[in-house]
C-alpha cells in the first residue's frame, strides 16, 4: 500500500479525536495477538478514516505505538498525501458499496525505507448489515514490482527491436484436440514487418488461427514443419516460395520452441530472389553466346585466375574444361605451344598489374596434336566503384592467316631475290653487249677506208658477222628473260 499506514484522510477540518467503541477494542486486541506474527501490516480504519488498529509490524514500520495511532486521521499522522488520497478513497468505496477495494501505492517510511504496497480493504459489517469499520491489509510487492518493471521493459525493447527489424516475427501457440494432438496454431504476436511481407493490418494476426486464415502453410508443408518444431524441440530452417491466398514471397524461415508452440523470424528474400533468377538468365544467356561462337572465349577474375572457359575449348583441346580451367601448369599452360608460354605470361602479367588492354598471339595445341595459330585479346570489366570485375577475352584462329602471312613473305622474298638476280643479269649483260661493239666499231671504220684489198674485207665482214652473232644470242637470252 504504499502502505496503507501511508494514505492520508484528506478532511476538511480535523476532527477531534473519539473514544474508541469498546467492543471494536475488545477486537482489536484480541486481532492484536492472533497477526502479531502475520508479516503484512495489517489495520482498520472507522467510517471517517481513522485508525481503529494496527499490527505490531506497522507500528514498528512508523516507529509509534497504539496509543499514538489509535483515532487518528492518516493526515494527523502525517501521512504521505498521495497514499493518504489513495488509501481515503479506498476507505470510502469500502463504506459506500460494501465491497472490497484494492490499490497499489509506493510509500516510504519515516525511517527513509521505500517500498511498493499492494493494498487490501474489505468492509466489517455491524448487525444491521451496516459497514462498522474497514479492515485492511498491505504487502511489500517491491521485488515484484521490479520485476515485473524489468519485464515491462524487457517487453518494451522487444517490441522495440521487432518493430523496426526489417525481417518478420511471429510467435505463434499450438491448438490441441482432446486427445493432445497439435491440429493448428494461434498467433500470439507478429511485428510491423510481418504484417507489411504478408501484406495484413497492424494488429490482425493476434487471436487468429494459423491454417484457418493461411491454409497454405499445410499446401507448403509447413505446419508439418512446426509440429516437428514444437515436439521435438529442434530449432528448423528453410528457404521457399510462398505463394498462396494472394501472397507471393520467397522467405528464409528459422522456427524454433517456445513454451507450446513456437517462434518464427522470416527474411523477405524476395528482391534478392528476382536479382539471382535475373542473373542466372543473364548468365545463361551469356554461354549460350559464348558457346555458340566459333572463337574460344573466356572470363578471368581479376587476378587472371580463369572463371568460364566457352565449350569450343574443349573441342579444340580435346580436353576437359574443368582441367583447362586450373591457372598453373597442369590447366590451360599445357594446351600451349613451349616457346609461347613464358612470352604470353610475361604480357599477361602486365596488363593484369596496369589494367591496360591484353593481346597477344600464340599457338595451341589441338587435339589432333597440330599446333595452330591465335589471336588473344582480353578487356576489363569495371565494378561500380571502379575495381576490375573480371577480364573478358576471345582467342580467335589467326593459323590460315599466319600461313598465308608466311606464304606472302616467302614471295617477297623471292620477288626480291629475283629482283636482285635481274639486277646482276642486267648488269651482266650490259657488260656482254658492250663487248661485241668495240670489234664491231673497228670493223666498219676498216670498211670505211680507200684501198680496202680483199684479206682485210674480208676479216671485216667476219668480224661484224660474229660479233652480230652474238649479240643475237644475247639478245635472245634477255627476251627469255623478259
Amino acid at each position: 500500500m504504499s502502505h496503507p499506514a501511508t494514505g492520508r484522510v484528506a478532511s476538511e477540518k480535523p476532527a477531534a479525536p473519539v473514544a474508541v467503541d469498546p467492543t471494536v477494542a475488545d477486537t482489536v486486541e484480541r486481532l492484536e495477538a492472533v497477526l502479531g506474527a502475520v508479516r503484512d501490516f495489517v489495520y482498520g480504519f472507522s467510517p471517517e478514516g481513522r485508525f481503529t488498529f494496527a499490527n505490531a509490524r506497522l507500528l514498528e514500520l512508523w516507529g509509534k505505538t497504539s496509543a499514538q495511532v489509535l483515532g487518528k486521521t492518516m493526515q494527523e499522522l502525517d501521512y504521505d498525501p498521495e497514499v493518504e488520497r489513495t488509501l481515503l478513497r479506498g476507505v470510502r468505496h469500502v463504506v459506500e458499496t460494501g465491497t472490497p477495494h484494492e490499490s497499489t501505492t509506493h510509500y516510504t517510511s519515516p525511517a527513509g525505507h521505500a517500498a511498493y504496497y499492494e493494498n487490501v480493504l474489505s468492509p466489517v459489517f455491524d448487525a444491521q448489515g451496516r459497514v462498522a469499520w474497514v479492515v485492511g491489509s498491505s504487502r511489500d510487492v517491491t521485488a515484484r514490482h521490479r520485476v515485473e518493471a524489468a519485464l515491462r521493459a524487457s517487453e518494451a525493447r522487444f517490441r522495440a527491436v521487432q518493430d523496426t527489424s526489417v525481417d518478420g516475427f511471429m510467435i505463434l501457440d499450438t491448438v490441441r484436440d482432446a486427445r493432445g494432438t497439435i491440429i493448428d496454431f494461434r498467433w500470439l504476436y507478429a511485428n510491423a514487418a510481418a504484417e507489411r511481407i504478408v501484406g495484413k493490418p497492424a494488429g490482425w494476426f493476434v487471436g487468429r488461427r494459423l491454417l484457418e486464415e493461411m491454409p497454405g502453410n499445410r499446401a507448403e508443408g509447413l505446419f508439418d514443419a512446426y509440429v516437428r518444431v514444437v515436439e521435438s524441440r529442434t530449432p528448423w530452417r528453410h528457404e521457399f516460395s510462398y505463394r498462396h491466398e494472394g501472397v507471393d514471397v520467397y522467405l528464409r524461415a528459422t522456427a524454433a520452441p517456445v513454451d507450446d508452440g513456437f517462434a518464427v523470424t522470416f527474411a523477405d528474400l524476395s528482391e534478392r530472389r528476382r536479382a539471382e533468377e535475373a542473373l542466372a538468365e543473364r548468365e545463361r544467356r551469356f554461354k549460350t553466346l559464348a558457346n555458340a561462337m566459333p572463337q574460344l572465349a573466356f572470363t578471368n577474375r581479376p587476378n587472371g585466375d580463369p572463371e568460364f572457359l566457352n565449350d569450343q575449348w574443349a573441342a579444340f583441346t580435346g580436353r576437359p574444361l574443368a582441367d583447362l580451367m586450373q591457372n598453373d601448369d597442369t590447366g590451360w599452360h599445357l594446351a600451349m605451344h613451349a616457346d609461347d608460354v613464358r612470352p604470353t605470361q610475361a604480357r599477361w602479367a602486365a596488363s593484369i598489374a596496369s589494367g591496360a588492354p591484353y593481346e597477344a598471339e600464340f599457338r595451341l595445341r589441338g587435339h589432333d596434336g597440330t599446333y595452330r595459330w591465335f589471336l588473344t585479346r582480353a578487356t576489363p570489366q569495371y565494378a561500380p566503384d571502379g575495381t576490375i570485375e573480371r577480364w573478358v577475352g576471345t582467342c580467335t584462329d589467326i593459323d590460315a592467316a599466319k600461313v598465308t602471312e608466311q606464304v606472302l613473305r616467302d614471295q617477297e622474298q623471292a620477288l626480291r631475290d629475283a629482283d636482285r638476280r635481274k639486277d646482276v643479269f642486267l648488269a651482266t649483260l650490259s657488260h656482254e653487249l658492250r663487248n661485241p661493239l668495240a670489234p664491231i666499231r673497228t670493223a666498219a671504220q676498216l670498211l670505211g677506208t680507200p684501198g680496202l684489198d680483199a684479206k682485210q674485207l674480208g676479216w671485216a665482214q667476219s668480224v661484224i658477222q660474229r660479233q652480230v652473232t652474238h649479240l643475237a644470242v644475247l639478245l635472245d637470252d634477255l627476251l627469255d628473260v623478259s
